[in-house]
């Protein structure tokens, strides 16, 4: 599997792709103990993947705090397949994580995540999952854990975009200056309350049509 981080930058309502990078000895040595945030600061973040049939993993992402950015494992789909067991969390800087959801179920799987870092004067405050999916376009058979699912029947080849990991990071609250996050207003249910639904059907897909 292959891990990759893309932040998006707004340019009026369109975002645009771009790669971020932080040097492996700065974000260990310097974010692994971060205790306290603000804007532009750069973060560690972890994808945890728990497989009770198999070994556990950890993925390792560096955003920028408040920008709006997804993280990805390619070929997931390959790895983990139809596997109900499987469950995935985020956490920063390993003291705070979501709790665990799953990625597939009755032949179906999550093509995406949307996780809220929220802060509070830069402290981290909690992790939590965006699970606010419209019941008119994801009915409650369609949905895994609250989060709106695909046929794998639809997406049968396993290294297709979609069956790839992908977790859409945004922020919320105050850094430690005491500004407001404004990521958060990207985030692919927000954009539905507004009609936009390409943003939000093509999510799954994203590297291809999305954007």
């Amino acid at each position: 599997m292959k891990i990759l981080q893309i932040t998006f930058i707004l340019f009026a309502v369109l975002p645009i792709l771009c790669f971020s990078y932080c040097s492996e000895d700065v974000c260990h040595n310097t974010l692994y103990s971060k205790t306290s945030f603000k804007r532009d600061d750069d973060s560690i973040i972890f994808v945890y993947i728990n497989d009770p049939d198999g070994t556990n993993k950890r993925g390792t992402f560096y955003p920028t705090v408040d920008d709006f950015t997804v993280l990805r494992i390619n070929e997931f789909g390959c790895t983990y397949g139809e596997n109900e067991n499987v469950t995935i969390s985020v956490g920063v800087n390993e003291d705070e994580r979501s709790t665990f959801v799953h990625y597939s179920k009755d032949k179906r799987f999550v093509g995406y995540y949307t996780v809220i870092v929220k802060l509070d004067e830069g402290k981290i405050d909690k992790i939590f999952w965006d699970d606010s999916i419209d019941k008119s376009d994801c009915p409650d058979e369609n949905a895994i854990d609250d989060f709106c699912s695909l046929s794998l029947e639809d997406y049968d080849d396993c290294k297709s975009n979609a069956r790839d990991l992908k977790v859409f990071v945004a922020w919320i609250g105050t850094d430690s200056d005491g500004d407001y996050m404004t990521s958060a207003n990207t985030i692919p249910s927000r954009f539905k309350r507004f009609g936009v639904s390409k943003v939000v059907n093509e999510a799954a897909d994203l590297g291809e049509d999305i954007f």
